[in-house]
C-alpha cells in the first residue's frame, strides 16, 4: 500500500506537470518540454535535432541539395585538407541555409550558396538532459534520488503491483461468480460500504490500464537496474554514450547518400520539408539524418545503404547500458506515460494514476478496519488466512 501510494502520487505529480506544458503550447526552451524529449532520439552521440531546431525555418522549397552538397564539400575540403570528416550537414541557421562540416573535433560553417566560411567552434555533443524540478519529481517517482541501487525497489515495486493487480481480479471474479449464481448479475453493486464498494469499481475499471502502466514501468525499472549496473562496472560513467563511433565519410560517397536519404524521407513523406540534413556514418553505418520542418519537429535517421529507417539501437551501436537497449526502453517510456498514443493517452495514464491513488488509500482502510475488528476479538496478526 506504501508502495502503491509513493508511486501513483509521484507518477501523478509528473503527469500532470507534461499535461500542463503540453497544454499551454511551451515553447521547446521550457525545461519541462526539454525532459520530456530526453532520450527519445537518442543518446547524445547519436542525437542530431538541438533545442533551436524546433523553432528554426525549413531550409526553402527551391533549395537544391545536390548543388549545396558539392558546395560544401569543396569548401570543406579547402578548409581541412585531407583530414577526416565525421559528418557534413546542411541546415538553416539565423534565417539562412548553411553547410557544417565536423573534423578532428571542430566545427566549420560555410554559406550554403557560396561556400564562403563563415567560423569556426568546437563541435560538442547535445546534454543528456537538462536540470528541472519535474526530473527531479521524475527521480523521486523512480527512486533515483535514494540511490543507484534503489532502482531495484522500483523494479520490484512493479512486480508487486501486478501481483495485487492479478489476486484482486481473482477475488472479484470469485465473488461475481457467487453473485451470479444465485441470480445477481450487476458486475457492480453495493456491499461493505462505500470504500469497498468504489475499490471493487475502480479496480475492475482501471485494471487493463494499471497492467500497462505495470508492466511498462517493470521495463523502464529493469532497464535503469542495467543502466547502474554498467555505469558501476565503468567506473561511474557511460562512455557508450558520448563515445566518438563515427567513420571518416568519403567525398565520392556523400551525393549517393544524400539521394537515397532524400528519396527515402519524401517516400514516407510526401511534400514534407527539411530543417536539417546531416550525413555520417555511425557505428559503422552509412547514415542520412533528417530533423523535419512542418507542425512537427522531429529526427529521422536513415540507412543510407538500404534506404530504411536506422533504429536508436542496433548492432555495432556503443552499450549504453540499458537492459533492453536504447529503443526498446524509449517504447516502454511513451506506453508508461501514455503518449505512445498521444495526448489521449496522457489522460488515461492520468487517470490510471489517480485510480492507483485512491486505491491505496482505499485498501488502507479497508485493511485497518479489518484488522482493528480482529484486534477486538484478540487477533493481533498483521497478516491472517
Amino acid at each position: 500500500m506504501f508502495f502503491a501510494f509513493y508511486i501513483a502520487s509521484t507518477g501523478v505529480l509528473v503527469q500532470l506537470m507534461d499535461l500542463r506544458a503540453l497544454l499551454s503550447h511551451a515553447p521547446a526552451s521550457d525545461v519541462t518540454m526539454q525532459a520530456i524529449r530526453v532520450g527519445i532520439d537518442g543518446p547524445p552521440n547519436f542525437q542530431v535535432i538541438s533545442e533551436p531546431d524546433y523553432s528554426a525555418d525549413p531550409l526553402p522549397v527551391d533549395f537544391n541539395f545536390d548543388i549545396a552538397l558539392d558546395t560544401i564539400v569543396k569548401s570543406g575540403r579547402a578548409a581541412v585538407g585531407d583530414a577526416s570528416i565525421s559528418f557534413l550537414e546542411l541546415r538553416m541557421v539565423e534565417g539562412m541555409p548553411v553547410g557544417q562540416v565536423a573534423s578532428q573535433g571542430r566545427l566549420l560553417r560555410f554559406d550554403a550558396a557560396t561556400g564562403a566560411v563563415m567560423g569556426a567552434s568546437e563541435a560538442s555533443l547535445p546534454p543528456l538532459s537538462t536540470p528541472s524540478v519535474r526530473n527531479t519529481v521524475k527521480d523521486i517517482h523512480r527512486m533515483r534520488v535514494f540511490g543507484r541501487w534503489a532502482l531495484i525497489v522500483d523494479a520490484i515495486a512493479g512486480v508487486m503491483m501486478l501481483v495485487m493487480i492479478f489476486t484482486g481480479l481473482v477475488l472479484y471474479f470469485r465473488l461475481l461468480g457467487a453473485r451470479v449464481r444465485i441470480g445477481r448479475t450487476d458486475p457492480f453493486w453495493f456491499a461493505g460500504g462505500w470504500w469497498r464498494t468504489l475499490h471493487r469499481a475502480i479496480a475492475v475499471v482501471a485494471s487493463i490500464f494499471l497492467v500497462v502502466v505495470a508492466l511498462s514501468g517493470i521495463v523502464l525499472a529493469t532497464s535503469s537496474v542495467g543502466v547502474a549496473i554498467h555505469t558501476a562496472l565503468q567506473g561511474g560513467k557511460r562512455p557508450g554514450l558520448t563515445a566518438d563511433v563515427s567513420s571518416p565519410l568519403v567525398d565520392a560517397e556523400l551525393p549517393a547518400m544524400l539521394r537515397t536519404t532524400l528519396v527515402a524521407y519524401d517516400s514516407a513523406n510526401p511534400g514534407a520539408s527539411v530543417k536539417v540534413l546531416r550525413l555520417r556514418f555511425f557505428a559503422d553505418m552509412p547514415q542520412g539524418v533528417i530533423v523535419t520542418g512542418g507542425e512537427t519537429t522531429r529526427q529521422l535517421a536513415y540507412n543510407t545503404a538500404t534506404g530504411r529507417m536506422a533504429g536508436l539501437s542496433g548492432p555495432g551501436y556503443p552499450a549504453t547500458g540499458m537492459t533492453f537497449g536504447w529503443q526498446v526502453t524509449q517504447i516502454a517510456k511513451k506506453i508508461h506515460r501514455g503518449d505512445y498514443i498521444g495526448i489521449s493517452g496522457r489522460w488515461m495514464s492520468l487517470l490510471t494514476g489517480l485510480s492507483l491513488l485512491y486505491l491505496s488509500i482505499s485498501g488502507a482502510v479497508i485493511y485497518f478496519e479489518l484488522w482493528n475488528k480482529r484486534r477486538r476479538q484478540g487477533r493481533r496478526e498483521l497478516f491472517w488466512s
